[in-house]
C-alpha cells in the first residue's frame, strides 16, 4: 500500500510540474483579429478590481439562483470520488475494486460529456439539468435506502448495484458539469471572467464540505453525505426551476444573437433589468 500510495503521489507530482512548466511557455496574451472593436480592446486589471468585479455579480439575481447548481457541481464530485469510494465500494466489494468501478465512471462520464455539449448547444440548457437531475436523485435516493436499510450485504451480492450507481452518477456529474460553464458564458458575455470565478468559487466550497465535515463526523458519515447532497441536489433543481420560469429560461441558452448578447441575456438589451 505504501509503495502504491507514493507512486500516485510521484505521478501527481509529475503532472503539477509539467503543468507549471507548461504555463511559463504561454507567452503574452495576443489580440485577436477580425473582432470587434469592443471586444479586442484589452482592460488591464489590478487583483482587487478583479475580486471587486466578481463580487458586483451578486447584485444580479440570475447568479444567486444559480448558487445552489454550481454548489451543488463541486459537491457532488467530491462526493463521488471520496464519499461513495469509501462509503460504498470499499464498504461492500473491498478497496481492491475501487479501480475497476470508478474506471467505467470515467468511461461513462467522458462519453456523456461530449453528448451534454451537443445537447446543450443545440437545445439549452432545460434538458441538459433533467437528465443530470433525474439521474443524481435515483442513485441518492436508492443509496439512502441502502443504507437506512442495511442492505451493504445485498450490495455485495450484487455488484451490479454498484455499476449502475457509477453509471448514474457519471451521466449526472457529466450534465452538472457542462450545464454552468455553458449558461454562465452566455448570460455574462462581456463579464465572462467574474462570472467564472463565482463558478469556481462555489464548485471549490462544495468539493471542500465533504473533507471537513469527515473531520468531525466519525459515524454515519456516508449517509449524512448522501442526506446533504440530495438536499443540494433538490434546491438546485428548485432554483433553476424558478430562475427558468420568471427571471432568465434556459431552454435557449445556446442560441447567441448578433448583438454579442444572446436571446436571453438581459446585458445585452437592458442591464438594470436584471438586479
Amino acid at each position: 500500500q505504501e509503495e502504491k500510495f507514493q507512486m500516485l503521489m510521484y505521478i501527481y507530482m509529475g503532472l503539477a510540474g509539467a503543468s507549471f512548466l507548461s504555463m511559463l511557455f504561454l507567452g503574452e496574451e495576443k489580440e485577436v483579429d477580425n473582432v470587434p472593436d469592443s471586444a479586442s480592446t484589452k482592460e488591464t486589471l489590478s487583483i482587487t478590481q478583479k475580486v471587486f468585479r466578481a463580487l458586483l455579480l451578486f447584485k444580479d439575481r440570475r447568479l444567486l439562483f444559480l448558487i445552489p447548481a454550481l454548489f451543488f457541481s463541486g459537491l457532488e464530485q467530491s462526493y463521488t470520488f471520496g464519499v461513495f469510494t469509501a462509503g460504498m465500494i470499499k464498504t461492500t466489494i473491498g478497496a481492491g475494486k475501487i479501480g475497476y468501478v470508478m474506471a467505467a465512471f470515467g468511461v461513462v462520464d467522458v462519453a456523456f460529456s461530449l453528448g451534454m455539449g451537443k445537447v446543450a448547444d443545440r437545445w439549452g440548457g432545460v434538458p441538459v439539468v433533467a437528465v443530470g437531475a433525474t439521474c443524481q436523485l435515483l442513485y441518492y435516493v436508492s443509496a439512502s435506502v441502502v443504507v437506512h436499510t442495511g442492505g451493504y450485504e445485498w450490495v455485495t451480492a450484487n455488484s451490479w448495484y454498484l455499476y449502475i450507481s457509477v453509471f448514474l452518477l457519471a451521466v449526472g456529474d457529466a450534465s452538472w458539469n457542462t450545464f454552468p460553464n455553458t449558461i454562465l458564458g452566455v448570460y455574462w458575455p462581456k463579464n465572462g471572467e467574474a462570472a467564472f470565478a463565482n463558478l469556481k468559487f462555489f464548485q471549490s466550497v462544495g468539493a471542500v464540505l465533504p473533507f471537513l465535515l469527515g473531520t468531525v463526523v466519525t459515524e454515519g458519515f456516508f449517509s449524512l453525505m448522501t442526506f446533504i447532497a440530495l438536499t443540494s441536489v433538490c434546491t438546485a433543481c428548485l432554483c433553476l426551476g424558478y430562475l427558468h420560469l420568471f427571471i432568465a429560461p434556459l431552454g435557449q441558452v445556446g442560441k447567441v444573437v448578433s448583438t454579442g448578447g444572446t436571446a436571453n441575456d438581459p446585458e445585452a438589451t437592458a442591464p438594470a433589468s436584471s438586479t
